[in-house]
């Protein structure tokens, strides 16, 4: 691939780490594979996958059971075998602070996002601009995965604008006085928070009803 497409097109290796079976690679198997595997030069960085096609395909993508940045440590020890090609962390780093701490203990030299960018496709941009606390946090849950595994289009419980028009950021078009209506949201969830949100930013009344104390799902 190299040899293809020279020496400015980046290339990126996905390589195994252990994968949590007993018969299966270990993390020491994971280290001698980087180190055999991993050329300065032939690739650009490279980022490890953990579980497996067994009992542990959930290790893949760690869902709210798990903790946060799970494999944080693990990928630092795998770092020390690739030979000095940038590495990326990954697996349920949601917050950018954690993010950060990832890099300045230099556990890893990148960070990988996936369904963080699916629950907030602007969170680099809001990350860049000191705004960290308006991301609409992933909450882990695999809602998408689920989605995805099922051959069905891709959805998200924290983003009920995903793949839609009205997805990223833009000025909210206020509506005249005349156009302002009174509108009524079943539910206090996160897409009927959002929801309600919405309209209100564009000048409508809004009230929900939801059955609990406290709003947000």
């Amino acid at each position: 691939m190299r040899t293809a497409c020279g020496s400015q097109f980046l290339l990126s290796l996905k390589l195994p780490a252990e994968d949590g079976d007993a018969l299966g690679i270990t993390l020491r198997d994971a280290e001698y594979i980087a180190q055999k595997l991993v050329v300065p030069g032939n690739v650009d960085m490279v980022s490890f996958v953990w579980g497996s096609q067994s009992p542990t395909l959930h290790w893949h993508v760690p869902d709210a059971h798990a903790p946060r940045t799970p494999y944080a440590e693990k990928t630092a020890r795998l770092r020390l075998a690739a030979n000095g090609v940038p590495v990326v962390s990954l697996g349920r780093i949601v917050d950018p602070f954690e993010a950060e701490a990832i890099l300045a203990a230099e556990q890893a030299d990148l960070v990988g996002l996936g369904r963080a960018l699916v629950a907030d496709p602007s969170w680099p941009a809001k990350a860049l601009a000191g705004e960290s606390h308006r991301i609409r946090a992933c909450v882990s849950c695999n809602t998408c995965w689920g989605s995805i595994a099922r051959r069905q289009s891709l959805v998200c419980d924290a983003n009920p604008d995903l793949a839609t028009g009205s997805e990223m950021p833009r000025s909210p078009q206020v509506v005249t006085q005349q156009g302002r209506q009174r509108l009524v949201v079943v539910g206090g969830g996160v897409a009927g928070t959002a929801a309600a949100a919405s309209a209100i930013l564009e000048g409508h009344e809004v009230v929900i009803f939801h059955r609990q104390r406290d709003i947000g799902g």
